[in-house]
């Protein structure tokens, strides 16, 4: 019932999935909106990270390598057949009950950014949201990201 072979097309199946599921992420709303105040996309965990101005300027064939080999690595572990695929649903758990326990305003936002081109200071304001600090003032805030943003090599004209 368990055997082998079928983990094997278990893990295909969900490698692909999360496959098309990432190309249709990374090319989004979500990512644009991350590029504006200088963060992308971790590939593994589709999370925001900080990126340099290096990474946010590389051409599309070297993104697409770089993608490409990452996606090879991942597909190769699908050889792992279940142990696989309960790392890939216990990855799914773990995001879910991390996302479950956010406040309402939260989720709000992280909709919205998924969604809609925000401007830069839509971006601020809910990214003071996501941090928990709402007694932040929000030009001090703004001059903060800034500021990481210049250190980082990105053009803030």
């Amino acid at each position: 019932m368990f055997s082998y072979e079928i983990g094997i097309y278990v893990g295909l199946f969900l490698w692909l999935s999360w496959l098309v599921h990432v190309l249709f992420v990374v090319s989004s709303v979500y990512e644009k909106n991350l590029n504006k105040i200088g963060y992308g996309l971790d590939l593994m965990t589709l999370e925001p990270k900080l990126i340099h101005a290096k990474d946010a300027q590389q051409s599309f064939k070297q993104r697409t390598f770089s993608f490409l080999f990452f996606a090879l690595v991942v597909g190769v572990f699908t050889s792992l057949s279940w142990l696989f695929v309960l790392m890939f649903l216990s990855s799914l758990m773990r995001k879910y009950l991390k996302t479950s326990k956010d406040a309402k305003d939260i989720i709000d936002f992280k909709k919205k950014l998924r969604r809609v081109e925000m401007t830069f200071d839509q971006l601020i304001c809910g990214f003071i949201i996501l941090s928990n600090n709402g007694f932040i003032d929000f030009e001090t805030y703004k001059n903060e990201v800034l500021d990481g943003m210049k250190q980082r090599g990105f053009n803030t004209l």
